[in-house]
C-alpha cells in the first residue's frame, strides 16, 4: 500500500526513513490552531493535517501518515522562537527543569475512511544552563525553525539531563508508536527492509 506522509519536515522523513519506509511526501496547508488545550490542539492538527490532505487526492489506495508535535513548559506551549531575544528567553526557562514533548500522530486510510490516532508524551529534563551556554546557543541557527527552541539531535542535545518515554518522539515521530498504527492497517514496517 502506498504511504503519504503529510508534511514538509525534514525530519519526520528522516525518522521514516530509518524504519526502512520510503513514503511520498505531500506538503499540506492545512490553518493549524493554537487556540486549544497542548493534548488537543496536536490531535486537532494532526487528524486536520490528515484529513485536508485526503480530501485533495483521487480515491485511491493509500495511508496518509500526519503528525503535529509541539513543546510544553508547565502546559505553556512553547513555539518556535522568532528571535534571540524569544530563543535566550526559552532556553532560560526550561533550564533545569522538566517540560514535555507532545505529538499526535494520525494515519488515515484514503480508501476506508478509517482513521488511528495516538498521543504519545515524552517527558525531558533539561539540566542548569549557564549564561555562556545560553548565549553561546542562540548565536547559532538551531532554535529559529523548532518549537521550543531547540532539536535533541542536534547541538541542544548536550543540554538534556534525561528522558522519559520515547526519543524519537522529542526529535518529531515517535516510530515506535506509528510502527504499531501502521501494522494495524497490515503494513508490517520489517517486511519493508
Amino acid at each position: 500500500m502506498k504511504l503519504i506522509l503529510a508534511s514538509a519536515s525534514p525530519r519526520r522523513k528522516e525518522l521514516l526513513n530509518q524504519m526502512g519506509v520510503y513514503p511520498e511526501v505531500i506538503n499540506t496547508y492545512f490553518e493549524e490552531t493554537k487556540m486549544l488545550e497542548p493534548k488537543e490542539q496536536v490531535i486537532y492538527n494532526a487528524r486536520g493535517k490528515a484529513k485536508w490532505l485526503s480530501d485533495r487526492l483521487p480515491k485511491e489506495k493509500c495511508l496518509i501518515i500526519a503528525a503535529d508535535t509541539i513543546v510544553c513548559l508547565d502546559n505553556v506551549v512553547l513555539n518556535k522562537p522568532q528571535n534571540k531575544e524569544e530563543a535566550k528567553n526559552m532556553m532560560e526557562a526550561l533550564s533545569n527543569k522538566k517540560h514535555q514533548v507532545l505529538t499526535a500522530l494520525c494515519v488515515l486510510c484514503k480508501e476506508t475512511e478509517d482513521v488511528k490516532e495516538e498521543l504519545v508524551i515524552t517527558d525531558v529534563y533539561f539540566r542548569e544552563l549557564t549564561t555562556k551556554e545560553v548565549e553561546a546557543y542562540v548565536n547559532t541557527d538551531e532554535p529559529y525553525d523548532k518549537a521550543g527552541g531547540y532539536a535533541i539531535q542536534e547541538r541542544a542535545g548536550i543540554f538534556v539531563d534525561k528522558i522519559e518515554g520515547s526519543y524519537s518522539n522529542v526529535v518529531g515521530l515517535p516510530i515506535n508508536e506509528l510502527s504499531l498504527i501502521l501494522k494495524s492497517f497490515d503494513i508490517e514496517v520489517s517486511s519493508l527492509w
